[in-house]
């Protein structure tokens, strides 16, 4: 199979594996994909950006920017930036929480988690509105979500 177009494309590995990852995938990609990292640690971002001709945007800021253009499609006007606490965190202003957040917490209890409410909400709205998300994150979530309650059910 040759080179295949996409509009993102997502790295999800070991911080230390990210230059070689993106080496190996680099010869099946046609166009301008943009590089996602959603992977753990600092400085992921800046490792694609010198090891690669493509734009990159950290998973985070990338799924605002989604939800983003649902909202503002939606006819909803954000009074604030969405992305104002992750910017400070990033910045060193803010500490990292030392706490899981709760959607973490709910599965790791084996409770039902807001996911649906959440992000899913935002992919079916998009679908009906016709503006175009990934929708790796959410697939991943519901993959754990899965996961889990299989895990547990066999247990």
């Amino acid at each position: 199979m040759g080179p295949r177009r996409f509009d993102a494309v997502v790295i999800l590995v070991k911080s230390q594996a990210t230059e070689a990852a993106f080496a190996s995938i680099r010869p099946a990609l046609e166009g301008r994909p943009v590089l996602v990292t959603l992977q753990n640690g600092m400085g992921n971002e800046e490792v694609l950006a010198r090891v690669s001709d493509l734009d990159v945007a950290h998973g985070v800021s990338f799924e605002a920017a989604e939800c983003i253009r649902v909202a503002e499609a939606l006819g909803i006007r954000l009074e604030f930036d969405p992305m104002y606490l992750v910017k400070k965190i990033r910045a060193g202003e803010s500490p990292l929480t030392q706490h899981a957040g709760s959607m973490a917490q709910d599965i790791e209890a084996g409770r039902e988690t807001e996911l649906e409410a959440m992000t899913g909400y935002v992919v079916r709205k998009a679908k009906e509105l016709g503006v175009p998300v990934t929708e790796s994150v959410y697939g991943m979530a519901k993959g754990v979500e899965y996961a889990v309650k299989a895990r547990r059910a066999g247990a």
